[in-house]
C-alpha cells in the first residue's frame, strides 16, 4: 500500500472513530434527560428521550435498560420488554454494575409470565456479580416459592434480610408463608425481627398483630392495629381485625364503632372480604349496645 493511501485510511479511521465518540456522547446525554423525566415520573417523554437516544447511537445499553424498565413496569408490554432488557443485557456484559440490574428485571419479567427457572437463573447471574444483591435474592426466594420449593424460598429470603435488614418484602414473605404453613411462632418471630429494623412497616405490623390476636394478646394486637390505622386510616384488613379484637375483649361499643367503618371503606367498592359477615356482626352488636 501506497504511503498516500496508508494515510487516507489512517484519517478515515481517525474520523470514524471521532464520530463514533460524539454519538456516544450525544447519545448519553439524551438518556440522561431521560433520566430526569423517569425520575419525575414522565414517563411518555423519558421514553421518548431513550428511544431518541438508541438512533443517534444504537448499541446505548443503558437506554435499551431504561426502555424496558418503562415498558415492563408502567406499560405492561412484556414482549417489548423482553426485547429491550435482552439487548441491554448483550450489550452491557462489560457494565457489570448495570448488567446486574438488567438481569434483575429480566428475572422479574419472566417471574411475571410464571417461568420460574429461567428467574432463577436470571436472579444466580445477579448474584454471581454481586453476592450481597438483595433484591436478587429476594426475587429469587419468591421464584422458588413459585415452584412450590419453600425451603430454597426461606433460604433465599433469609439471605436478603441478612444481607439488607431493611429489606421489608422478604421479611413479609416469610412471615406469610409461615403463616400457610401454620408455623405461627415462626411468623410471629420474623414479624418482630422485621420491626426492630423497619419500626413503622404496616405489613410486618399488622402481620404481628394477627399473630398476637391468635395467642390471644388482645392488647398488644389492639395496640398493633392501631398502630397500622395511624398511619394508614383506611387499611380494610386492620379495621376488621381491630373490631375483632375488641369484640375479642369484650368491648361492643368499640368494635362496633370500628366494624362501621371497615363497612364504610369496603362497602364503597362494592365488595370486600368477610364484607356482607360483617354486616351482619355489626347487625348484632348494634341491637347489643
Amino acid at each position: 500500500m501506497s504511503s498516500g493511501l496508508w494515510r487516507l485510511l489512517v484519517v478515515a479511521l481517525f474520523l470514524t472513530s471521532v464520530g463514533c465518540s460524539q454519538a456516544k456522547r450525544d447519545s448519553v446525554s439524551v438518556m440522561n434527560a431521560g433520566v430526569k423525566s423517569f425520575e419525575k415520573k414522565d414517563f411518555n417523554t423519558a421514553y421518548g428521550h431513550f428511544k431518541r437516544s438508541i438512533e443517534i447511537y444504537a448499541e446505548n445499553p443503558g437506554a435499551y435498560y431504561h426502555l424496558g424498565q418503562i415498558d415492563l413496569y408502567q406499560h405492561k408490554d412484556l414482549t417489548k420488554a423482553r426485547e429491550h432488557l435482552e439487548k441491554a443485557k448483550d450489550l452491557a456484559e462489560k457494565d457489570k454494575g448495570l448488567l446486574k440490574n438488567v438481569l434483575l428485571h429480566l428475572a422479574r419479567l419472566s417471574l411475571k409470565e410464571k417461568k420460574f427457572d429461567e428467574s432463577i437463573k436470571h436472579c444466580e447471574a445477579a448474584i454471581e456479580i454481586d453476592p450481597n444483591f438483595a433484591t436478587a435474592w429476594y426475587f429469587k426466594g419468591e421464584s422458588y416459592y413459585g415452584t412450590n420449593r419453600f425451603n430454597e424460598a426461606d433460604a433465599a429470603w433469609r439471605e436478603a434480610v441478612l444481607i439488607q435488614p431493611t429489606e421489608p418484602r422478604a421479611f413479609s414473605a416469610l412471615g406469610q408463608m409461615y403463616v400457610r404453613f401454620e408455623r405461627f411462632s415462626e411468623a410471629k418471630g420474623v414479624y418482630n425481627e422485621g420491626l426492630k429494623h423497619l419500626p413503622g412497616n404496616i405489613e410486618l405490623r399488622e402481620g404481628l398483630g394477627v399473630m398476637q390476636l391468635k395467642d390471644n394478646q388482645i392488647k398488644d394486637a389492639v395496640e398493633s392495629f392501631r398502630a397500622v390505622l395511624r398511619v394508614a386510616p383506611m387499611r380494610s384488613t386492620s379495621l376488621y381485625n381491630l373490631a375483632a379484637a375488641y369484640i375479642r375483649s369484650g368491648q361492643p361499643v368499640e368494635a362496633y364503632d370500628w366494624l362501621g367503618r371497615y363497612i364504610e371503606v369496603v362497602g364503597a367498592s362494592g365488595t370486600g372480604p368477610d364484607l356482607e359477615a360483617a354486616r351482619a356482626l355489626y347487625e348484632l352488636l348494634e341491637a347489643e349496645i
